[in-house]
């Protein structure tokens, strides 16, 4: 993630502990990430960027993360079946 905002144009730089702590980012298991959307589903957001290959993860270990998130995260969350 710190390599990710580093080559970003515009990114705010702030620490990768910084991001987690406000919710900036949702990286973790199924349940962390779901934590995370519903709070800004909350407040009116309608549109969840997953970005689950920064470069240098292991092509198996990318699936697994969309796999995640199409079965556990998605389906929990309101919006268009």
């Amino acid at each position: 993630m710190e390599r990710y905002v580093r080559t970003r144009l515009y990114a705010v730089q702030r620490p990768f502990e910084t991001l987690v702590e406000q919710d900036v980012v949702a990286i973790g298991d199924p349940d962390e990430i779901l934590r995370v959307a519903r709070r800004y589903a909350a407040i009116g957001f309608t549109h969840f960027l997953a970005i689950a290959n920064f470069g240098g993860i292991p092509h198996k270990r990318v699936l697994r993360s969309m796999e995640l998130m199409a079965k556990h995260v998605l389906p929990h969350l309101p919006g268009e079946p």
